[in-house]
């Protein structure tokens, strides 16, 4: 995963942690990017509370 994000970004000296990855789901957007060191934000998209998606 961390190979790809080298490859086809146009920033080719760019540090995990400058990176931030949006996404609406807890686990495979949230979670996946925490996994490798990039930061994320959790966005309610679907309008679910969002208490019901982090317990």
């Amino acid at each position: 995963m961390v190979e790809k994000i080298y490859k086809y970004a146009k920033v080719k000296n760019i540090d995990l942690n400058e990176i931030i990855h949006i996404g609406d789901n807890l686990k495979a957007d949230i979670e996946g990017a925490r996994s490798i060191g990039i930061r994320s934000l959790l966005i309610n998209s679907n309008h679910t509370p969002i208490l019901s998606l982090v317990s």
